[in-house]
């Protein structure tokens, strides 16, 4: 029961993440679809707006990871294991520590890579022709 507990617990803040995640992409997205009608250069945002959808399902997939190695120590008592399950929860904890890193290399993506790029979007000059 404890261990179901937790999975749910864990499921409702990856959801957090995982949606804030979605939002940024989504809002960006429509930022860059306007500019775009209105003449601006936008292949490179919408570069970085690929590899961040492709960085979060590689992070929805290693939280897939750690919840299965999560639900496999339910298959242990804890007592009458002889260390097995204690071994089950520390590669579950190795799966969550590869989910975490994941998901900051996504906010640190989102930071230092396409905020960037979108900042630098003020720099242009629209051409005239396609935004008419």
């Amino acid at each position: 029961a404890r261990i179901d507990a937790r999975i749910n617990w864990f499921n409702a803040r990856k959801d957090n993440v995982v949606a804030r995640q979605r939002r940024v992409a989504e809002r960006v997205t429509e930022f860059v679809n306007r500019l775009e009608q209105k003449g601006y250069d936008v292949s490179k945002v919408r570069s970085d707006l690929e590899t961040l959808k492709g960085m979060v399902v590689t992070s929805d997939t290693d939280y897939s990871a750690f919840i299965r190695e999560l639900e496999e120590t339910k298959q242990f008592d804890c007592g009458d294991s002889q260390g097995a399950f204690k071994q089950a929860v520390e590669e579950s904890k190795t799966a969550l520590a590869k989910f975490r890193s994941d998901v900051k290399a996504n906010w640190d993506f989102i930071k230092n890579t396409l905020r960037p790029d979108m900042q630098a979007l003020r720099g242009q000059n629209p051409s005239p022709a396609t935004s008419e």
